[in-house]
């Protein structure tokens, strides 16, 4: 349980900038009020692969990639995270995806930030929407076309402020099993 807010980085990444050519993993982390100059406001992973897992990306800023910024060719999960309430004017307000790898997005949600498209991709892939080729399943997302609001709210009395589901959220009872096979 990890907390990165506050951070600010001229270009990119306000809070991690990952450039390595190995797995990173997040896990059970809240990325909040981070800000970059270039991309991924709260994270900007290149050339890398990533695991996003139990964590939350919210109130961060960047020129693209609010939320988070993935380039390159590798790996990316994102699972049972919300990435939600970050900025950018262009390239994914939420996530910008400029990416040649493969990605699997489950039980995630990917709404409601502003500036731009929660979600804008270049490169190979395609953002996420509800069982598209990506095997995305159980995710709330904008780009899913249903216009469906996630309906989160932020609890801060907790170790590390987590976004949760309100009444009403399409989050709730959405989601899905998912295995990822076995390595």
């Amino acid at each position: 349980n990890v907390k990165f807010s506050g951070n600010q980085a001229t270009q990119n990444g306000g809070a991690i900038d990952d450039k390595s050519s190995s797995t990173l993993t997040i896990a059970n982390s809240t990325l909040t009020n981070n800000t970059a100059g270039g991309s991924g406001g709260g994270l900007a992973v290149q050339a890398t692969s990533l695991n996003l897992l139990d964590s939350t990306l919210t109130g961060n800023s960047a020129a693209s990639g609010g939320g988070l910024s993935t380039t390159g060719n590798g790996f990316i999960l994102v699972s049972s995270s919300t990435i939600t309430g970050n900025s950018a004017p262009a390239n994914g307000s939420g996530w910008y995806l400029n990416a040649t790898g493969s990605y699997v997005m489950v039980n995630s949600i990917l709404a409601g930030n502003t500036g731009s498209s929660d979600c804008v991709s270049s490169g190979s892939a395609t953002c996420p929407g509800n069982g598209d080729a990506n095997g995305d399943s159980g995710d709330v997302t904008s780009a899913s076309g249903l216009g469906l609001s996630p309906l989160v709210n932020a609890v801060s009395n907790t170790a590390v402020p987590v976004m949760i589901p309100l009444p009403g959220s399409a989050a709730i009872c959405g989601g899905t099993t998912f295995t990822l096979g076995a390595n």
